[in-house]
């Protein structure tokens, strides 16, 4: 069960819609005045020329979002979008996976200073996240520290984790090739910190 009373959720479902119109307008209007108004567009976001000259370095890293690898939360769907908004509002500013389940995707470990596209239900890369942080430790030594960023005690983000880890037990025994593999607190896990660029 999530932390967030159903309040925060209907906030940051009506601020994201809020947010999606806005960015949708800006581009309407735009692209009605001609391209010569528009320097890069990217997620529906649209920057003026001469904001792209004082922007420099980031608007070049925002235009270029569709190269960059995807961070994605569980399925499309209710619990996506309600991520995405906790990554855009700062609520969250760190996620933790198994070390396993990197090595079951192929996907490369976060380094500091990464780039990552957060993607939505729909498919779209919505922001741009740089990782300023990450820890490899285990389910047992994740620390108050860690899991603040994701949850506000130690023990919701133990449960939570255990109950998402859980589900992935079967595709691990198959990926290992070891049918009795169980989930235990020794369990390497990797945590990464990031913020919205």
């Amino acid at each position: 069960m999530p932390w967030f009373s159903p309040i925060v959720v209907a906030r940051l479902r009506n601020w994201r819609r809020a947010l999606v119109a806005s960015c949708h307008r800006c581009t309407t209007r735009a692209t009605s005045r001609g391209f010569g108004a528009v320097s890069r567009a990217y997620a529906g976001v649209v920057i003026p020329r001469a904001q792209t000259r004082a922007l420099g370095k980031e608007a070049t890293m925002h235009a270029e979002i569709a190269n960059l690898p995807p961070l994605v939360f569980g399925e499309p769907g209710e619990f996506r979008e309600l991520m995405v908004a906790l990554v855009m509002s700062g609520a969250k500013t760190g996620s933790s996976n198994l070390r396993v389940a990197y090595e079951m995707t192929d996907e490369a470990l976060p380094t500091v200073g990464s780039l990552y596209a957060l993607v939505d239900s729909g498919n779209t890369r919505v922001a741009v996240l740089e990782i300023l942080e990450v820890v490899e430790t285990t389910v047992r030594e994740v620390t108050l520290e860690q899991a603040k960023h994701e949850a506000p005690t130690l023990e919701h983000w133990r449960t939570v984790h255990r109950n998402y880890w859980e589900t992935l037990v079967p595709a691990v025994r198959t990926h290992l090739g070891e049918p009795d593999w169980q989930l235990t607190d020794a369990e390497p896990v990797i945590s990464k910190v990031f913020r919205v660029v």
